[in-house]
């Protein structure tokens, strides 16, 4: 299924909407956090995300979701685990439910080893679930559970 497919199907009428407006909201942010070469990725899902340079010559990515519930979690979430080993979160605006996150580089996949590595890929997943969970329960922080 492709991007706009399953903004459709999973929003509807606001992801209509939303898809109508990225356009405009992309360009918005490039110019609001100083962006050059902004090149999407190919496999987007529920976000639009799109990798760019910013005008210090680092590597970033754009995330922009519909949802913007989920996308304040995600920041909330980022915010609490700086620290521990996730990407960082250079900005966040609700506005456009947007975040200019650091670029992993080189920025492969878990998925892109799996199953060819599948020891190395479960443990390096359980690993970091294990070290998010021994900093703290999300029910605590507020977080979301998996099973919600």
């Amino acid at each position: 299924m492709t991007f706009e497919k399953t903004i459709v199907s999973t929003f509807g009428t606001s992801g209509r909407r939303w898809l109508k407006k990225l356009p405009e909201v992309v360009a918005n942010l490039q110019e609001a956090w100083s962006l050059t070469n902004v090149v999407p990725v190919e496999n987007m899902t529920y976000h639009y995300v799109a990798k760019a340079m910013r005008f210090d010559g680092a590597p970033v990515v754009i995330k922009i979701g519909c949802d913007g519930e989920l996308v304040q979690n995600e920041a909330g979430f980022l915010r609490h685990f700086h620290e521990d080993g996730v990407i960082s979160l250079i900005d966040y605006t609700e506005k456009y439910n947007a975040l200019l996150l650091e670029q992993a580089i080189p920025g492969g996949s878990l998925r892109s080893l799996y199953p060819q590595f599948l020891d190395s890929v479960m443990q390096s997943f359980a690993n970091g679930v294990l070290e998010m969970q021994r900093r703290s329960s999300p029910k605590k922080n507020g977080f979301s559970l998996v099973a919600d």
